[in-house]
């Protein structure tokens, strides 16, 4: 199976409020990238995770994709403000 490269953005929750995480991960496919980044999520302590978005990047080099599934990196989280989500 040919690997590419995708962006997952999750909303998740944790301590501080619900928030927007984007993942950068090399998977097989949409589905196994959203996986990969949800359970990243979980592991790093995020609950009621849920996957809002997968896409291709358009900047990605295909020489940058690893031959093994894997989770590259993270946004930092984006916290939702209550007070604007209320108007």
């Amino acid at each position: 199976m040919a690997l590419s490269g995708f962006n997952v953005m999750v909303l998740a929750e944790d301590a501080v409020g619900a928030c927007f995480i984007t993942y950068g991960v090399i998977a097989g496919d949409e589905q196994q990238a959203a996986m990969l980044a949800s359970g990243s999520a979980q592991a790093e302590g995020y609950w009621s995770v849920e996957v809002e978005e997968v896409w291709t990047p358009d900047d990605l080099d295909p020489a940058d994709i690893g031959e093994i599934a894997e989770v590259l990196g993270r946004t930092d989280p984006v916290y939702l403000d209550e007070d604007e989500l209320a108007d």
